[in-house]
Order: structure tokens, then sequence, then C-alpha cells
């Protein structure tokens, strides 16, 4: 099923018009970030721990990214469709709300 998934992202990005691609039946875009170098969190007094120093990192190949986030029916048509389950769901961990 992941397959199906990873067919949608190729034939996404041949079908690319310069750097935005949509995936087909996610109504979901993807931007393409270029290789380069790349300022990674902040020296600033009041950041938090895991967010200092600021380092510099480079990005050796460009790399496709969400444009927005990703909405709950998203998500949901993509495990529905690839058959994925979370770690939190073979597990047990994780947050489990109650429905009444």
């Amino acid at each position: 099923m992941l397959g199906l998934a990873a067919r949608n992202m190729i034939a996404a990005e041949s079908a690319a018009i310069g750097d935005k691609i949509t995936l087909p039946g996610l109504d979901y875009a993807l931007v393409k970030l270029p290789a380069g170098v790349a300022v990674m969190g902040h020296g600033d007094s009041n950041s938090k721990s895991d967010e200092s120093p600021a380092t510099r990192v480079t990005i050796t190949q460009p790399f496709w990214v969400g444009a927005t986030e990703v909405t709950v029916a998203q998500w949901r048509y993509f495990t529905e469709t690839t058959g994925y389950i979370t770690r939190a769901e073979t597990t047990g961990a994780g947050l489990h709300l109650l429905k009444d």
C-alpha cells in the first residue's frame, strides 16, 4: 500500500511545474526547497534549550516539503489509502481521547 503513495509522489513530481506539485487525491501542495546553507535555531536569550545555539547546516540535495500543515482529512485519506499504522497505534502509547 505504501507503494501507491510512492507512485503518486513520483507521478506528481514528474508532472511538477517548476518547484510546486500537488499530490493526487490529497489536494496537498509540496514545494521544492533548494540545496544550500541554512541556519537552524537561534541564539536569542529567550529561546528554548533545543533552539540554541544557532547552527549552520548544509542541505546537500533539494527536497520536497509540505506548503501547509496536513489536515485531519488529508491524514485520514493517507492512512486509509496506504494502510499506514502509527507507532502509537501499534504500541498503545500516546494520547487516547474518549468518545461519548
